[in-house]
């Protein structure tokens, strides 16, 4: 039993390291798409501020989204605007930008079309966005 267990935790530990190296890389060359020091996908956390800053949100945003319980809610504004970069629809970027992140940062840099920097210099969402008319 207590080698079935060895066994499980090793496998385990490879499939998380081989799936975080993954995510490095993928994370590296959507850095390098985003005209960002891509050096930086390669330490976790700074990763997620570098990707903050190249999408030019507040660093408010970095510092919510690494915070229990609203760091979600700021992963998925993070991931939306991401998204609307590269012209992608909320579904996308709430599933494969989030969740599914390797694979999706994959997906945008081997897209055909390339980032809109344009989209980048919107301002940040408000309450008064949100207000009833």
């Amino acid at each position: 039993m207590i080698d079935f267990i060895l066994n499980a935790s090793i496998l385990i530990l490879v499939v998380l390291a081989v799936t975080y190296i993954w995510y490095c890389i993928s994370m590296y060359m959507l850095l390098t798409k985003l005209k960002a020091k891509a050096w930086k996908a390669f330490v976790p956390i700074y990763n997620i501020s570098e990707l903050v800053r190249a999408l030019g949100l507040p660093k408010r945003w970095f510092f919510l989204s690494i915070t229990p319980y609203i760091g979600s809610v700021y992963a998925v504004a993070i991931a939306y605007r991401l998204g609307q970069v590269w012209q992608k629809h909320f579904a996308f970027s709430a599933f494969w930008l989030t969740l599914g992140a390797p694979v999706g940062f994959l997906i945008l840099f081997f897209s055909k079309q390339g980032p809109d920097m344009k989209v980048i210099e919107l301002p940040p969402p408000s309450l008064s966005m949100i207000k009833a008319k």
